[in-house]
């Protein structure tokens, strides 16, 4: 099972009380867990991020082999590391996962094969325009998580919107693309419309993620509302008139 789902569906649950008079210990999840895009960064940068606590680390498939992989998943220690999956991508998974990629970024053009994978886990990344109802149907297929890209790189109003959106119709962890910092406000914001965690895409100053997982840290434990069950009901069959049968008429 991949580390980072896990904790993703932690911060999904929130921080609940035991039910009966049982106390059982609960490993609590962060408000808000926080992904980064590790395509572009040095070496340098790379160790680094071993003091950012940051959650996961992600890597684009062009070019990558495993050599590069394994040197990346040496310099990051115990902080899960995925890959992104383009549609076209032609890389062996497999080989990569078995040498202990935790999760898959995949868009909607991705084989189904690899979303049958099961060693992984398995994220799906959609557009913020997706259709509501394809954005629902989400909800039936095996993928662990969904990953809503904004293309702007400062966030706004309608990134808001749209996270309120996916989060009141997807029943699985909620993740939104940030290319930007993030004032408090706005990371509460966020985390108010139901977002579990976020996504720093290339571009984001490695500077900025100490101040972030301050910030995320502030935020309450608190469990992101279920969207309610919408029953399939069967589709009407037209009802077919009866055939009248013709009187012969009588010579």
């Amino acid at each position: 099972m991949s580390k980072f789902i896990d904790v993703l569906q932690q911060t999904l649950r929130g921080s609940a009380p035991p039910i009966g008079f049982r106390k059982t210990a609960e490993i609590e999840g962060p408000p808000i867990v926080i992904a980064v895009n590790l395509t572009d960064l040095s070496r340098k940068e790379l160790k680094q991020l071993e003091h950012k606590n940051i959650d996961a680390g992600v890597l684009g498939t062009q070019g990558l082999d495993a050599a590069t992989f394994e040197q990346c998943k040496h310099l990051l220690h115990e902080t899960p590391l995925g890959l992104i999956i383009a549609g076209d991508s032609n890389i062996d998974v497999s080989t990569l996962v078995d040498l202990g990629c935790d999760f898959l970024v995949c868009d909607l053009k991705t084989p189904y094969e690899l979303i049958n994978q099961q060693k992984a886990g398995k994220i799906v990344l959609v557009e913020s325009a997706l259709e509501s109802g394809l954005a629902r149907s989400i909800n039936g297929i095996p993928v662990d998580a969904v990953l809503v890209d904004t293309p702007e790189s400062r966030l706004n109003l309608e990134h808001v919107l749209v996270c309120h959106r996916f989060a009141s119709i997807i029943s699985k962890p909620l993740l939104v693309t940030i290319r930007a910092p993030l004032t408090a406000d706005a990371l509460e914001s966020l985390h108010q419309a139901g977002v579990n965690g976020i996504f720093l895409d290339t571009g984001f100053p490695m500077e900025a993620i100490s101040d972030l997982k301050k910030a995320v840290d502030s935020l309450p434990r608190i469990p992101r509302k279920r969207p309610p069950a919408i029953p399939l009901l069967p589709r009407p069959t037209p009802r077919t008139q009866p055939e009248i049968e013709e009187e012969e008429e009588e010579d």
